[in-house]
């Protein structure tokens, strides 16, 4: 779990707070400030640039849903069929938000 202080901590303890995030590859500290909606996040670029690339390969991976075409047979009718693709994608677009949201943590 990221670190969390108040703009006044962080102005104070910049240098502290350097070495903390170069430390370890994945450490991000929570940055409030009070004329600022949430938290701002202080970490390294090189983390930065490893969350841009898996989110780039996320969406990649999601682009274009493929369309069923071919000889298959079933007893649903394509509307249902799209409906149970759809909800497949879906839960799929969630499973990776949830595991991109747990990476960060």
């Amino acid at each position: 779990m990221p670190r969390r202080i108040n703009i006044s901590e962080a102005r104070a303890r910049l240098p502290e707070l350097a070495q903390y995030v170069a430390g370890s590859p994945d450490r991000v500290v929570l940055i409030d400030h009070r004329d600022i909606d949430g938290p701002f996040a202080f970490t390294t670029a090189a983390h930065l640039d490893y969350l841009n690339t898996l989110v780039e390969e996320l969406r990649k991976r999601l682009g274009e849903p493929f369309r069923l075409a071919g000889s298959i047979e079933s007893d649903l009718s394509s509307d249902e069929i799209e409906a149970d693709l759809d909800s497949a994608r879906e839960e799929q677009r969630r499973l990776a938000e949830t595991k991109l949201q747990s990476l960060g943590e």
